[in-house]
C-alpha cells in the first residue's frame, strides 16, 4: 500500500485539473494518517483550495486536534509527496462524523446496489492514462480500483 502512495505525486500532478480526484486522494490519505482510532472522531468533509476540512465530533476533539495539526499536514504532505494541503480546518460536526463511519461501515458490509457499474464507469481515459505511470502490473491495478471506487463512493454519497 505504502507503493501506491508514492505514486501519488505523479497522478495528482497530471490529474491537476481533477478537483474531485485530487479530493478522493487526500480524502483517502486523511483516513491514514488518522488511523482506525482517530477516524471514529473525525471526517474528511472536502478540500476548498489547499484547505482540508475536517469534522469533530466535539470541541475536545477540536481543540485537541488543532495542536497537532502541523504534524497532520506534515504528514499528509509527506504521504502525498507534494505540498496538496497548506492548512486543516477542523469544524464541529458530529453528525458528518457519524454519517461518515455509518456510510463506511455500511460501504463495506453490504456495498451499494449498483457500484460495481458506477465504480466501472469512474475508471476514465485519463484515471487510466495516469495510472499508466506504475510501472508493477498490480500495483497498477490496485490503484485503478482503490481510485475509480473511491470516486464511484463520492458519488453515491453526494447523491443521498
Amino acid at each position: 500500500m505504502e507503493e501506491l502512495f508514492r505514486t501519488f505525486p505523479t497522478l495528482l500532478e497530471k490529474l491537476e485539473e481533477s478537483d474531485e480526484f485530487r479530493e478522493a486522494v487526500i480524502r483517502g490519505a486523511w483516513k491514514k494518517i488518522a488511523g482506525s482510532s482517530l477516524s471514529d472522531h473525525t471526517a474528511a468533509l472536502g478540500l476548498q483550495g489547499s484547505t482540508l476540512e475536517v469534522a469533530v465530533r466535539d470541541n475536545i476533539w477540536k481543540r485537541h486536534l488543532e495542536s497537532l495539526a502541523g504534524q497532520m499536514i506534515f504528514k499528509l504532505n509527506s504521504l502525498l509527496g507534494t505540498a496538496a494541503v497548506t492548512y486543516i480546518e477542523f469544524r464541529i460536526d458530529e453528525p458528518a462524523v457519524a454519517k461518515a463511519k455509518h456510510d463506511d461501515s455500511q460501504a463495506a458490509e453490504a456495498g451499494y446496489p449498483g457500484f460495481e457499474q458506477v465504480a466501472a464507469e469512474q475508471r476514465t481515459e485519463m484515471l487510466v492514462s495516469a495510472a499508466g505511470q506504475i510501472k508493477d502490473p498490480a500495483l497498477r491495478s490496485l490503484f485503478l480500483d482503490a481510485a475509480s471506487n473511491c470516486l464511484a463512493r463520492k458519488k453515491f454519497r453526494t447523491a443521498q
